[in-house]
């Protein structure tokens, strides 16, 4: 979730017109996440549950985890 927002939107409505399998994200290389980029995830586990999709978290940074948690989603994002 590198870049702005408008990039990351058109990529994640990239993935909603040409997917129809489980997601994986992996933020191995993310240091910090902000609120767009947790409102995008959030966006993107939202459509996978509705269309009955895996979706999941991998290598997040303490950090990232801890942003995570702190917002209590943390259960909810990362498997």
């Amino acid at each position: 979730l590198i870049g702005n927002a408008r990039e990351n939107n058109a990529n994640i409505e990239d993935i909603f017109k040409h997917g129809d399998s489980d997601v994986e994200i992996d933020l191995s290389n993310a240091e910090y996440i902000d609120s767009t980029g947790i409102s995008l995830l959030l966006k993107l586990h939202k459509r996978q549950k509705e269309e009955g999709l895996n979706f999941s978290i991998t290598s997040a940074s303490e950090r990232v985890e801890s942003i995570l948690k702190l917002c209590s989603l943390y259960d909810t994002l990362v498997q």
